[in-house]
């Protein structure tokens, strides 16, 4: 017993030592979690009553309770600590290592340990312990083992334990709802036929699954970035051909890739350029398998091991079913048909019946046993070497994004995942690229949510509002009561000069949310522009409220009471306002603004000046300033010369397209004189203003051309 033991701590500190050298390149990884897992971790680890809200709300996509749980406590020892991740996730797999070595061992199948250790340093495993958030994979089939070990044991204590860690397993993932099949296969298996005992026996296990099955398919809510398949589906087919994938992976472990595509030319290439569709590769797989068995159970001598095919491959199907034809797993059309880290789970049965079929083989042609030894060597460090190379993937989200995209230039998800990356994550990320890849995404999938809402923010952080419009509108299409994008969408139409309608939208705002500071704060504008003093400071003040801190509110604020005559009121508020952003020339545009309206010409002028020292390539600032420089009524103020370079500027900043500016422009001229020149910028103003809807404008415009075609200037 002594010997033994001693040969099992050697045998594990081998394991242990291959595997942290495997996993080394990740331990300074950055990939900590997805970004939709991120969200799922913030939301539920970070917020207050954060334990209680993980068991509690059960509309997840994936309702993992113990795996949040388990994140929850780590962050409370050591918060955000990606190598505290990494070392738990390892830990986990060596443990699971170690009950696949004893439930195998109890179960009587031979070189137990040389499956184990396959196991734990096999190359598709890797995405599964390196990928921090698949640790629901890792905990549910911890359980599932420990469920198995109990249930074969011969206390009957055992029972209970068995039981107990199948419910946490289930807490874990849901995949774990098909070990009571599992456990009727292991007990024909073991004893030669199922009796009622059994079938006893195994009734809490059904129920408990098919309760889990029910509340999984009520309570979990679809992912929106997942295209669900539901028409022209076929699970015959997505089954054999994700069994011919899985199989050629656990077989042969080379070509390995995050989302595998549709096509798998890697087959065609690996049967020498012979094509043939995966999926029937998976049916001729499947047939030479059960004839083998059937061969061999119908001659004596053999028998035990045509059975032992029957159960490893009955295994492996009932293992691998939940994950290829249940359609609410999500099967990315033109993206990927199966993933690595599903493999973990389901690999043990066919390395078993590998194992097996090698012993078979060496023992019928008498290879030497130092000949075996050797291939073993090989054949672990082999492995190894895949292994350690694939891990290397994971030492960054671009480096693994990159890879995928190499191997499977039509996945969007991963042309997705890695724009959505480089712009979330990486300051230094060339802009220009992330919008290309973004478009990359739409040209495969032109109506994907996700690409098409980041593309979205890109351009209207870009102040590029006109195709930041027409973005969001698909994007509130789909999620018509957003705050966040309705919002954007409403700033965009402000600043493209639709006025009413991006009123209607922030109206509609703060119905849906009466906080909604940015909302109020345009609003404020809009009541601001139309002269309801009274009106504009309520908004103004209530956005204030919710958020005083912001440098355009409190300007704007500032402005309502200089307009309702509470000048010193006012000038505290500019002056809280500049102190927050100094070097923000909006501020200075509203203070401006705000002295114009009050007819403080000069004032107005002084802050213009000020602020295009500091920035000559302000359009709006430089089209107020002229603006004012060739329509004041204040004659000593009045420069039409300046007001024409000033003007001229902003013409040739905004390509002669902002109808603003060509208002402007046409103003500067008439003050110089240069009335038929006026006429034609100002025609050029009114027909943009007709396409685009500016009716405001379009009456002042108006008004305006009479005077310049009677060769007279109009002063404000």
């Amino acid at each position: 017993m002594q010997v033994y033991s001693k040969n099992f701590i050697l045998k594990l500190l081998v394991v242990v030592a291959l595997v942290l050298a495997i996993y080394s390149p990740i331990f300074k990884s950055d990939i900590i979690f997805g970004e939709d897992s991120r969200n799922i971790y913030e939301s539920y680890i970070e917020s207050p009553n954060s334990l209680l809200q993980i068991w509690k709300n059960t509309a997840l996509t994936n309702y993992c309770p113990v795996t949040l749980s388990s994140f929850w406590i780590e962050e409370k020892v050591a918060k955000d600590s990606a190598l505290l991740h990494h070392l738990i996730n390892i830990v986990l797999h060596l443990v699971n290592v170690s009950l696949i070595y004893l439930v195998l061992s109890r179960l009587g199948i031979s070189l137990a340990w040389l499956v184990a250790l396959i196991f734990a340093i096999h190359p598709v495993n890797v995405e599964t312990v390196a990928w921090v958030f698949y640790r629901q994979v890792l905990i549910s089939y911890l359980f599932t083992l420990l469920a198995i070990y109990y249930f074969i044991g011969d206390d009957k204590s055992y029972s209970i334990k068995s039981i107990f860690c199948f419910i946490i397993a289930l807490f874990s993932k849901s995949g774990a709802v098909t070990l009571p099949i599992l456990l009727l296969l292991i007990t024909w298996w073991r004893h030669g036929e199922v009796s009622l005992k059994s079938i006893y026996k195994l009734t809490v296990y059904f129920l408990l699954s098919i309760i889990s099955l029910i509340w999984f398919k009520v309570a979990s809510v679809p992912v929106p970035s997942w295209e669900i398949v539901t028409s022209n589906f076929d699970p015959i087919k997505t089954f054999s051909t994700n069994l011919a994938l899985y199989v050629s992976k656990t077989v042969l472990p080379i070509d390995l890739n995050f989302i595998y595509n549709m096509s798998h030319q890697q087959l065609v290439n690996f049967l020498g350029g012979f094509s043939i569709s995966f999926h029937k590769f998976g049916v001729i797989i499947l047939f030479i398998l059960l004839i083998t068995s059937i061969r061999l159970v119908t001659r004596k001598n053999t028998y035990d091991i045509g059975i032992f095919i029957i159960i490893t491959l009955g295994s492996y199907l009932i293992l691998v079913l939940p994950f290829l034809v249940s359609i609410d797993i999500g099967i990315f059309k033109n993206a990927h048909i199966a993933a690595d880290h599903w493999q973990y789970q389901i690999i043990v049965p066919m390395l078993c019946f590998v194992v097996i079929i090698f012993r078979l083989i060496f023992k019928n042609i008498h290879i030497a046993e130092i000949a075996q030894y050797i291939f073993i060597l090989i054949l672990i460090g082999s492995l190894c070497y895949l292994s350690f190379n694939h891990t290397r993937n994971f030492q960054s989200q671009k480096v693994l994004w990159q890879n995928v995209i190499k191997k499977n230039p039509k996945s969007y998800l991963a042309q997705y995942r890695l724009a959505h990356h480089l712009y979330v994550t990486d300051e230094d990320s060339d802009i220009n690229e992330i919008s290309n890849l973004l478009k990359k995404v739409l040209k495969i999938k032109k109506d994907y949510i996700p690409a098409i809402t980041d593309l979205a923010q890109i351009k209207y952080e870009n102040n590029n509002y006109e195709s930041a419009e027409e973005l969001l509108r698909k994007v509130t299409e789909v999620y018509p009561n957003n705050d966040k994008y309705l919002t954007m969408l409403g700033v965009t139409l402000v600043n493209q000069n639709k006025v009413q309608e991006s009123n209607e939208i922030f109206v509609n705002l703060i119905k849906l949310n009466p906080k909604n500071a940015k909302a109020l704060y345009h609003l404020g504008r809009f009541e601001l522009n139309n002269k309801n003093y009274e009106k504009a400071h309520d908004y103004f003040y209530d956005s204030y409220l919710i958020d005083d801190n912001d440098p355009d509110t409190l300007a704007n604020l500032g402005a309502s009471k200089l307009y309702l005559g509470y000048q010193k009121e006012a000038l505290i508020y500019f002056q809280k306002s500049k102190e927050i952003s100094p070097e923000n020339d909006n501020i200075n545009s509203y203070i401006a603004e705000a002295y114009l309206l009050a007819g403080m010409d000069s004032e107005a002028v002084k802050v213009y000046h000020e602020s295009l020292e500091k920035n000559i390539y302000n359009v709006v600032n430089l089209n107020n300033y002229a603006w004012v420089l060739a329509t004041s009524k204040d004659v000593t103020i009045r420069d039409g010369e300046k007001a024409l370079m000033l003007a001229r500027i902003a013409a040739r900043l905004t390509k002669y397209e902002n109808i603003s500016v060509l208002s402007t422009l046409a103003a500067a001229l008439a003050e110089l004189g240069q009335f038929e020149d006026a006429v034609k910028r100002l025609n050029e103003c009114i027909e943009l203003a007709k396409t685009t809807g500016n009716t405001g404008l379009l009456e002042r415009s108006i008004k305006r051309l009479e005077y310049y075609k009677n060769k007279q200037n109009i002063y404000e």
